[in-house]
């Protein structure tokens, strides 16, 4: 559980693509789509690699919320 709301906390921030254009909201998702459509070489990395980055930090964040939940994993 504690993987899941991590990772879900990440998704957040990169996954909200479908609703920003159904609604017309300006946000991450809206913004990296309009950057394919119009080849924009630079936002596209941008974007790319901001979701990377919450990949990661999704990444620690469960590793961190694992350590404390289990306690057969600790560090030595």
């Amino acid at each position: 559980m504690a993987t899941y709301f991590a990772f879900g906390v990440a998704q957040v921030f990169v996954g909200a693509t479908i609703t920003e254009q159904v609604y017309g909201w300006n946000g991450m998702g809206l913004y990296s789509v309009t950057s394919i459509q119009n080849q924009d070489i630079n936002g596209t990395v941008a974007v790319v690699a901001f979701s990377g980055v919450c990949v990661l930090a999704g990444a620690l964040l469960s590793d961190l919320l694992i350590a404390v939940v289990d306690p057969r994993v600790r560090a030595r």
